[in-house]
C-alpha cells in the first residue's frame, strides 16, 4: 500500500495550524505541527517529510533559519513552502534564490490556492522519488553486470562505467569518468584502426571485435552499439567487453592437438568432427566439409544440430548430452542434411577430448551410409515384391490347375462314352458325346483367354492423355443399353466428373467388368438399379459402381479380387474379371475395394491419384 504524503505544519497561530491540520488530513495527507523552530527540528529528527510549510516569524528563531535547518536535516529531501503575514523585499528575494523553498506565499492564506499548490508539490516529489527509486535499481543492476560495461560520448571520454569496468582497472568509477579507454589502457587518445567505437559513430550501428589486451592480459569481446538524443543523432555508444580467454585458450588447445593428427585426419575418408562444449565446430576434415558441402571458413558459425536432420535432432541432442557427460557413444546412426538441403544418413561413433581431466571437446568419426541405405531399402522392396510375385503365382497356379481339372474331367470322361458308344454301334449318341466334348474344350479355350487377359492386364497400360472421366463413362453404358433394357434395369449417373490421367480404353474394360458383374450377381426378385458416381479424397478420386444386387459377404470381400473366385454359383461370370480389374488399377497407381456388405447391395470402389500425369494443371477438371 502506498504511503500518505506526510507535511510538516509550522506556525505559532494555533487557529491557522488546526484549519489547515484539518485541511490537509481530509484531502488524505499526514501531519504534523509544531509552533516553534525547534519543536519542528525535533520531529523532523525522527520522521521524513515531504513538504514543511513553514512560518517566517516563530518565538525562537526565523523561518528562514528554521529552513536551512530543516533542509539539512532531511538531507534534501523535502520540499517547503514559506508563509509569512509580514513579506519584505529581503526575505522575498532570499526564498526565491534557495532550491528547497519552492512557494512564497502572504497571509491571509486562501486555502484553495495553498491545496493545491501542495498537491503539486507532493506528486511531483512522489514522481521524483519513483524516478529516484528506478535510478537506484538501474544503477545496483549496471553495477551488478560481471562485463564490462561504459558509456562513452562522441570524443571517446567516459561517461559512466560499472562495478566490474573500475575494478578491473583497480581504479573508482568517478576517477575513470572524462578519461578515454584508450588512454587508460594504451596511453593514447587515438583510437585503434577499426576501431568499434568510431564505427559505430559513423554508420550508426552496432559493432563486435574480438582483440587481445596486452594492458588486462585478456583476450576481450567487445560490442558497441550507438546512443541517439531526441533529434535521432548520435551522441555516444554504449560497450560491452567480455572475457573469451577461457574460450580462446580452449580453441587453441584444440588447434594444437587437431594440426598433430591433420595430416591423419584428411587422408581417411570417413568424416572426421571436432565440437566445442558450446556445439560450435573446432575442426573437421575434408572429407567432412565436401561431404556436407561446406568450407573450412564457414566452420565456426556452424553449431552441430545447424547440420543435424529434425528427424534426429531429439536423439542426437540425447547422446550429444551423453557425451559431454564422459561417455563414448557407439554405432550412432543419423541423418546429417548437407549445404544444399540434401539429407545424407551416416552411422559412427563419438567420443570425448579431456584436457586436465577436464572435457574441453567431442570427436566424432562418421561414414556416409545413404549409398548403403539405398541400397538395403531397394533389396527389401524387391524381396517384398518378389514374395508377392511368389504369392501372386503360386495363387495363380493353384487357380489354372483348380479351374482346368474340371473341363479336362469332362473332356476325359466324354471321350470314354465316345469310345464306348462307338464300339458298341450306338451312333445316335455319339453326335451328343461329340458335342459335350466341344463345350469341355470351348469351356477350356475360355478359361485359358481369361487367364491371358489377367496376365497381360498389368502389363499392358498405356497412360495417353489427360481424358474426361464421364466420357468412358457414357460410352460403356451405351454398349450395356440392349442388355439394361431387357432385364428392366435403371442407371443413375453423377452430374460431372473429373478429368483423369489414364489408359482410356483400359478403364473402359475396368468399367465393363463392373457394370456386367452387377448385371451378372443381380438380384432377380428385383429390378436391377446401377449408380455410377465419385468423391474426392485427399490426394485421390474415389469412384463406385453400386448396385442392389444380392451383395457380398463381409467373409468374401477380399477373395473375390482372386482369380476364378466365384462366392457364388447363382452368376453367369468366369470368376476372372474382378482379378483382372484389380490389375488394371493397381498399374494406374490406384487401388479397389468393396465396400457394401452382402443383403445391402454392392458398391465396387477404386481410386485414382488426383495427379497422375504429366498434364497435372487438366487433372480434375470438368467434363
Amino acid at each position: 500500500m502506498e504511503r500518505k504524503p506526510a507535511i510538516l505544519i509550522v506556525d505559532d497561530d494555533t487557529g491557522l495550524t488546526s484549519n489547515l491540520q484539518d485541511i490537509l488530513e481530509a484531502g488524505g495527507y499526514s501531519t504534523a505541527v509544531a509552533h516553534d523552530g525547534q519543536t519542528a527540528l525535533n520531529l523532523g529528527d525522527k520522521k521524513a517529510f515531504d513538504l514543511a510549510i513553514v512560518d517566517i516569524r516563530l518565538p525562537d528563531m526565523s523561518g528562514i533559519e528554521l529552513t536551512e535547518k530543516l533542509t539539512e536535516l532531511l538531507l534534501g529531501t523535502a520540499y517547503i513552502i514559506v508563509i509569512t503575514g509580514y513579506a519584505s523585499l529581503d526575505t522575498a528575494i532570499v526564498a526565491a534564490g534557495r532550491n528547497d523553498i519552492v512557494a512564497y506565499l502572504t497571509k491571509p492564506l486562501n486555502m484553495d490556492h495553498l491545496v493545491a499548490l501542495i498537491k503539486q508539490v507532493t506528486e511531483r516529489k512522489r514522481v521524483e522519488e519513483k524516478l529516484r527509486q528506478t535510478a537506484e535499481e538501474w544503477r545496483k543492476t549496471f553495477d551488478s553486470i560481471t562485463d564490462l560495461v561504459s558509456l562513452q560520448d562522441k570524443d571517446f571520454k567516459l561517461v559512466r562505467v560499472n562495478r566490474a569496468y573500475a575494478d578491473t582497472f583497480k581504479m573508482k568509477p568517478e576517477e575513470l569518468i572524462g578519461k578515454t579507454c584508450y588512454k587508460i589502457v594504451h596511453g593514447t587518445n587515438e583510437p585503434w584502426p577499426n576501431c568499434p567505437h568510431k564505427q559505430t559513430l559513423e554508420d550508426r550501428k552496432p559493432h563486435m571485435a574480438e582483440f587481445f589486451e596486452p594492458h588486462l592480459g585478456v583476450h576481450l569481446q567487445l560490442s558497441t552499439s550507438p546512443i541517439f538524443n531526441e533529434k535521432d543523432e548520435v551522441v555516444g555508444t554504449v560497450h560491452i567487453a567480455k572475457d573469451i580467454s577461457e574460450r580462446k585458450k580452449v580453441a587453441e588447445v584444440l588447434q594444437e592437438s587437431e594440426e598433430r593428427s591433420r595430416d591423419l585426419f584428411e587422408g581417411t575418408h570417413d568424416m572426421i568432427q571436432s565440437v566445442a562444449l558450446d556445439g560450435r565446430f573446432a575442426f573437421a576434415n575434408r572429407a567432412w566439409l565436401e561431404t556436407l558441402g561446406y568450407t573450412e571458413a564457414e566452420l565456426p558459425d556452424l553449431n552441430l544440430f545447424n547440420i543435424i536432420h529434425p528427424e534426429s535432432l531429439a536423439h542426437c541432442q540425447e547422446l550429444f548430452a551423453k557425451v559431454m557427460r564422459g561417455e563414448s557413444v557407439r554405432n550412432i546412426e543419423a541423418t546429417f542434411v548437407t549445404k544444399d538441403g540434401r539429407a545424407i544418413q551416416v552411422e559412427g561413433n563419438a567420443f570425448v577430448r579431456r584436457i586436465g581431466g577436464k572435457v574441453v571437446a567431442t570427436h566424432g568419426i562418421f561414414r556416409d551410409i545413404s549409398e548403403r541405405k539405398r541400397a538395403e531399402k531397394a533389396q527389401e522392396r524387391l524381396r517384398q515384391q518378389l514374395q508377392t510375385k511368389v504369392s501372386e503365382l503360386e495363387a495363380f497356379s493353384y487357380g489354372i490347375a483348380h479351374d482346368l481339372r474340371s473341363p479336362l474331367l469332362s473332356i476325359e470322361g466324354f471321350s470314354r462314352m465316345l469310345r464306348a458308344d462307338i464300339q458298341n454301334l450306338k451312333m445316335e449318341m455319339v453326335q451328343e458325346d461329340i458335342r459335350l466334348l466341344e463345350s469341355g474344350v470351348r469351356k477350356m479355350q475360355q478359361l485359358l483367354n481369361r487367364t491371358l487377359e489377367y496376365s497381360r492386364a498389368g502389363y499392358q497400360v498405356k497412360r495417353t492423355k489427360n481424358v474426361p472421366f464421364g466420357k468412358i463413362v457414357k460410352e460403356v453404358i451405351t454398349e450395356f443399353n440392349g442388355q439394361m433394357s431387357s432385364i428392366g434395369a435403371t442407371v443413375s449417373l453423377a452430374e460431372t466428373f473429373p478429368r483423369v490421367y489414364v489408359d482410356r480404353m483400359r478403364i473402359r474394360q475396368v468399367l465393363t467388368n463392373l457394370i456386367q458383374n452387377s448385371i451378372n450377381y443381380r438380384d432377380k426378385t428385383r429390378p436391377l438399379t446401377l449408380e455410377i458416381g465419385h468423391r474426392l479424397s485427399e490426394d485421390e478420386v474415389v469412384f463406385f459402381v453400386r448396385d442392389n444386387g444380392i451383395g457380398i459377404d463381409a467373409s468374401e470381400t477380399e477373395k473375390v479380387f482372386a482369380l476364378f473366385y466365384r462366392g457364388t454359383t447363382d452368376g453367369e461370370g468366369s470368376g476372372a474379371g474382378l482379378a483382372i480389374v484389380k490389375r488394371i488399377i493397381e498399374a494406374h497407381g490406384g487401388r479397389i475395394w468393396v465396400q457394401d456388405q452382402s443383403g445391402k447391395g454392392t458398391t465396387m470402389c477404386f481410386a485414382l491419384p488426383q495427379q497422375s500425369g504429366t498434364n497435372k494443371g487438366d487433372n480434375n477438371g470438368k467434363d
